[in-house]
């Protein structure tokens, strides 16, 4: 079982106890999910973040381009790598 914070749907933290809930001020949300359903949340969330940045592949002069393309690399490999589904990206 998951317990996780989320705010502005993006997840904050990962806890194993329910008790860890009220630490975390800047939640707006709590959830508590079965680990498949986390994994499927988290994809979900790549997905969504993964379409919300299209827009600046075809901006080859955009000051933040790379970072944006490293972010996106990032969001790809994810699920293959040991800190998925705890850990998100960041840009």
């Amino acid at each position: 079982m998951k317990y996780i914070s989320i705010k502005k749907e993006k997840v904050l933290n990962v806890y194993s106890s329910s008790k860890e809930l009220y630490e975390d001020l800047n939640a707006e949300q709590y959830l508590e999910m079965e680990d498949s359903d986390f994994e499927k949340y988290q994809k979900d969330w790549r997905d969504l973040e993964l379409k919300n940045t299209d827009w600046i592949i075809p901006i080859s002069d955009h000051s933040q381009r790379e970072a944006y393309v490293l972010y996106r690399q990032k969001l790809r490999d994810w699920p293959a790598t040991e800190r998925f589904p705890d850990t998100c990206p960041s840009l």
